[in-house]
């Protein structure tokens, strides 16, 4: 499929993928400093915003294999990477499909799917009932349900005009297109990258809110298994962490991107 996607400013490209029920407009309340240096492209990913909604036969090599082709259109040859949630999984999966692709990764709250088979069975399933829920209420119901989870609480306590924007970013999106993305990119359907996250050449950073748990755990997991990883936790944030803590988030960013690896330091 060809996904939509948007550059702003100038330099070193930096590819931004947002989570599920989100897109491409979650990043624009940073975008101003992000864009500082680096051409910003932010893609709306298959069933959100204004990309086409994905086929049932969809799955997660299609996806990777259309985030290259927006990398190829560009005549972008290698790029800095950064997922939130959703998207950091997908990032994770380019990264594991194509290294080459990718200078330096950031990864927020974002996980390399379930190991066990049977619980990515469960989570299948359960991924496919919770879209079949998408279809039939209204879409403004099923979000107000998706951030009543306690892995939104967090952003319950961000300011009324963070919250009423992440709302509104949620609202443009389209109850097939939600419901497709799910049954076909969500972690039931991920396959399993644990077993190649030990052979990752990248610098990455695992990048999680102090305050969610989940993700703080599955962080650190990853963070023994990774060679070239960093992880970064930031104060009174939770799952949103770029929302909640806008600020430190992009500066935590930024500084990771600019940061020259140890052999190129002046001694």
């Amino acid at each position: 499929m060809n996904l939509h996607a948007e550059c702003d400013g100038g330099g070193d490209p930096l590819v931004l993928l947002h989570g599920f029920t989100t897109n491409s407009e979650s990043w624009r309340p940073m975008l101003a400093d992000l864009e500082v240096g680096h051409t910003a492209i932010r893609i709306d990913l298959p069933g959100h915003g204004r990309s086409p909604t994905p086929p049932n036969s969809y799955n997660f090599d299609a996806c990777v294999a259309d985030i290259l082709g927006v990398l190829d259109r560009l005549n972008i040859d290698q790029t800095d990477l950064l997922g939130y949630s959703m998207g950091g999984r997908i990032a994770l999966a380019l990264t594991c499909t194509a290294p080459h692709r990718v200078r330096k990764l950031v990864l927020e709250s974002a996980s390399p799917g379930l190991a066990d088979g049977a619980a990515r069975t469960e989570r299948k399933a359960s991924d496919r009932r919770l879209a079949e829920e998408i279809r039939n209420k209204p879409l403004s119901q099923f979000i107000e349900r998706w951030l009543e989870q306690p892995l939104f609480r967090t952003l319950q306590h961000a300011p009324q005009s963070i919250l009423a924007q992440s709302v509104s970013v949620r609202m443009k999106n389209s109850a097939p297109g939600l419901a497709a993305a799910l049954h076909t990119l969500g972690t039931g359907s991920q396959p399993s990258m644990w077993d190649r996250l030990s052979a990752l050449p990248q610098q990455t950073m695992l990048l999680t809110g102090a305050l969610d748990e989940k993700f703080q755990r599955i962080a650190d997991e990853m963070h023994l298994l990774m060679p070239n990883s960093r992880r970064t936790v930031v104060a009174d944030a939770g799952h949103t962490t770029h929302l909640e803590k806008a600020e430190d988030f992009v500066r935590e960013v930024l500084d990771f991107l600019a940061e020259r690896p140890a052999a190129e330091k002046p001694q």
